[in-house]
């Protein structure tokens, strides 16, 4: 069983570019009046997004910690990147860390696992709810632009709704990126 995942390294941009979302509200570019709340609807909005498909939009490094190596069978978090690390606490309640080269990160979009090289197997963890615990640089890139399309048009319907002051459903339109 995962914890829920916590980020250590924010990413660098919004994957909406406020030029971008108003010109989508048809906002005149010059209108600067409502940009600090635009700012605060873009972070919000991909925060919501991130959380209620358990993904991350923008490039970033997260932790996440798991109760045992059967985990790794499904990552709790995606789309993954590369994998910074892989520590655990042993039976004697020392953290150690897995050398890279004895496992591999497996999988595509976000179903990704990391398995052992062929040859190699798990160490002994010890048992408490965070026994292993990973380290991935997740994303789908550094801006919006390698978002899915239907991620991105989510995405502005979301700080539109919140413009507007109404409630948005994800599910229609994020069902395939949980």
């Amino acid at each position: 069983m995962w914890l829920s995942p916590v980020t250590d390294v924010e990413p660098a941009a919004e994957p909406l570019l406020k030029a971008a979302v108003k010109e989508y509200l048809r906002i005149d570019d010059a209108d600067d009046s409502f940009d600090g709340q635009l700012d605060d609807f873009i972070t919000s909005s991909r925060a919501e997004v991130e959380t209620w498909t358990g993904t991350r939009l923008i490039t970033q490094t997260v932790t996440a910690s798991a109760d045992g190596w059967a985990a790794f069978q499904l990552l709790p978090v995606g789309p993954v990147q590369s994998v910074l690390s892989v520590k655990y606490i042993d039976t004697l309640g020392v953290e150690q860390t897995v050398d890279p080269e004895d496992y591999e990160l497996i999988g595509n979009g976000l179903s990704r696992s990391i398995i052992p090289v062929l040859g190699k197997h798990w160490p002994t963890a010890a048992i408490r709810i965070d026994a292993v615990r990973v380290s991935l640089v997740v994303g789908y890139g550094t801006a919006g632009d390698a978002l899915p399309s239907d991620v991105y048009f989510a995405l502005q319907r979301l700080v539109r709704a919140k413009m507007d002051d109404r409630k948005l459903e994800l599910i229609d339109l994020l069902v395939n990126h949980r």
